[in-house]
């Protein structure tokens, strides 16, 4: 579950949300206004802020605009009581990632912010991935023999097919290194890649985890 801060100056709204992501399992912190909020994110970590668009000392937009500079990575929704299709524009535009329109009921805030959280977390995972792809092929193969050129001209060439490749050789000699290398060299490039150890999985746990279980289902083995 995640914790939320929830930034609205009307105690009965803002109590009433609070309440509903509370008995989904949420940790939820609140904030009166602008100020407090910018606080609040300063000094701990959240998952979603969900902000009122109109509040004293400080609007949505502009508190919206002060969070996306200290902690970009933070979605946030905006609730209105005047959505117009300006108000949506300018809050996509600063980097709002949804707003709601009150009244709303608890079913379909709850499902927003299911729908953000989710979204955010598929986005930051991806985000490691392309990292960690981008750190494993800054890590160019060592050496300038007749084999190290071998096998770059074997990667080459394997890259651009869609052939089952098998990269064998002693522990620590970088097949990952050079799975990872063909893997950011080929068109699946922009597609996430798995990295499996094979070595710390049971044989009948490893075939159920590459190619699937059916519950009732027996595997067997021929020969």
């Amino acid at each position: 579950m995640a914790r939320i801060l929830i930034v609205d100056d009307q105690d009965v709204i803002r109590d009433s949300l609070a309440a509903t992501l509370a008995r989904q399992g949420h940790e939820v912190v609140a904030a009166l206004d602008g100020p407090g909020a910018l606080t609040k994110i300063s000094a701990s970590r959240f998952e979603l802020m969900i902000s009122d668009l109109k509040m004293p000392k400080m609007s949505g937009t502009e508190l919206l605009a002060e969070v996306k500079k200290i902690r970009p990575e933070l979605p946030v929704v905006l609730m209105t009581a005047f959505a117009t299709v300006s108000t949506a524009v300018e809050a996509m535009k600063l980097g709002a990632y949804d707003y709601i329109q009150k009244p709303f009921d608890g079913e379909e805030i709850k499902l927003l912010v299911e729908r953000t959280l989710e979204h955010n977390r598929l986005r930051l995972e991806n985000a490691a991935l392309r990292t960690m792809a981008e750190m494993n092929v800054a890590r160019p193969l060592v050496g300038a023999s007749a084999v190290m050129n071998e096998v770059r001209q074997r990667m080459d060439r394997v890259a651009k097919s869609n052939a089952t490749v098998l990269i064998c050789g002693e522990s620590g000699t970088g097949k990952e290194i050079v799975a990872r290398a063909i893997h950011q060299a080929s068109e699946r490039k922009e597609r996430p890649m798995l990295a499996v150890n094979c070595a710390a999985l049971s044989e009948s746990l490893l075939e159920s985890e590459l190619f699937g279980h059916e519950k009732g289902r027996l595997r067997g083995r021929i020969g």
